[in-house]
């Protein structure tokens, strides 16, 4: 049951997915919780029962076993599978809350659309106003203007997908959050196994045939206390280290295809953003030599008759030449000296 719910919101989810999440989806589901649900009872059932040490001291026996298998296996992938599986529940639930908050805004706007249509004073009043600014803030927050839609092919056909700003970010960093869960239970794993076989490296994914415990020799009251070094016996041994080297296996597969995906996103999602500005810019040089061409904001314009109160330019040579030369006889006689004059009557006389 609890599966069956899982399967269905992590479904939906891929409907915001690339196809190497369908790749990883394909992994959690088909290699990893059916063969643990068909094999791993098979294996791990009767663990405790088949799990003998050499001694007949009363509890003994049960408190090695607790000291060899903190956890057991069956309960330690159930619980990696649904961790595993809780980012992307998040980003579902975050998904719909965000176009369920776009939805309502689109809304918003529409019902003020039809007041201000319907009533031309509410234009005017500061109601209308102050509601478009805090619809305006709120679409800013939501990206709204920067809605978009995607069909793409699902199980239950063609569907379209609403991508925003930020949902594209939350899915970017439930990819990150994927990866260190599987990272974090890989290690975890590790852990257990080194418990069991007291072994570091790759070696400690063996599981031992013989375990000794040792319960008694660091633990007071202990029920081992009669003897501080008990062999225990492991049932299966090989056939365990075989299934815990295939879960192992699969779990690397897993977290690889998480940072195969995460880059994939991140480049795709920075190349169209990089096309989008390299757009916007291309747009906006043409529109400056559109301008420039049309004489738009220029001082002088190619006008025959020019723009008022500056002179017309000369079209030929001749009409250069007698400009400047018009030019020069001003410039010359504004720099000879002024006469002089003997009296105030004689200036009074020659200035009248």
């Amino acid at each position: 049951m609890v599966w069956g719910t899982v399967e269905s919101v992590i479904t939906k989810a891929l409907h915001y997915s690339t196809p190497l999440s369908y790749a990883w989806l394909f992994l959690l589901f088909t290699f990893r919780s059916f063969i643990v649900a068909v094999v791993g009872g098979s294996v791990y059932g009767d663990e405790s029962g088949n799990f003998k040490c050499d001694t007949n001291q009363p509890g003994c026996q049960n408190v090695c076993f607790n000291r060899f298998s903190p956890i057991s296996h069956m309960r330690f992938w159930a619980f990696q599978l649904l961790f595993v599986c809780l980012p992307t529940i998040i980003f579902m639930g975050f998904a719909q809350f965000e176009l369920a908050k776009v939805n309502m805004i689109k809304k918003q706007k529409e019902e003020e659309q039809v007041k201000q249509t319907s009533n031309s004073e509410y234009y005017n009043s500061a109601s209308y106003w102050s509601n478009k600014k805090k619809l305006d803030k709120k679409s800013a927050r939501y990206g709204v203007d920067k809605l978009k839609k995607k069909t793409t092919v699902a199980k239950e056909g063609v569907v379209d997908v609403a991508w925003t700003p930020r949902i594209r970010t939350i899915f970017i960093v439930h990819l990150i959050a994927r990866f260190g869960m599987e990272c974090l239970f890989i290690y975890l794993s590790y852990l257990l196994q080194q418990q069991q076989s007291k072994k570091t490296g790759l070696s400690a994914m063996w599981v031992p045939e013989k375990y000794e415990c040792t319960h008694g020799e660091f633990e007071t009251n202990s029920a081992c206390s009669q003897n501080t070094l008990i062999p225990c016996w492991v049932s299966r041994p090989w056939e365990k280290t075989i299934f815990m080297l295939y879960m192992t296996i699969i779990s690397v597969i897993s977290a690889i295809i998480c940072v195969v995906e995460f880059i994939y996103v991140l480049t795709r999602t920075t190349r169209k953003s990089l096309q989008r500005r390299a757009h916007r810019n291309v747009e906006k040089k043409q529109l400056m030599q559109g301008n420039g061409k049309t004489g738009n904001g220029s001082i002088v314009s190619e006008s025959t008759n020019g723009p008022a109160g500056y002179p017309k330019l000369p079209k030929d040579e001749k009409e250069l030449e007698a400009m400047e030369g018009a030019i020069s006889e001003e410039c010359e006689l504004e720099a000879e000296d002024p006469p002089s004059y003997k009296t105030d009557e004689e200036r009074e006389a020659l200035t009248a």
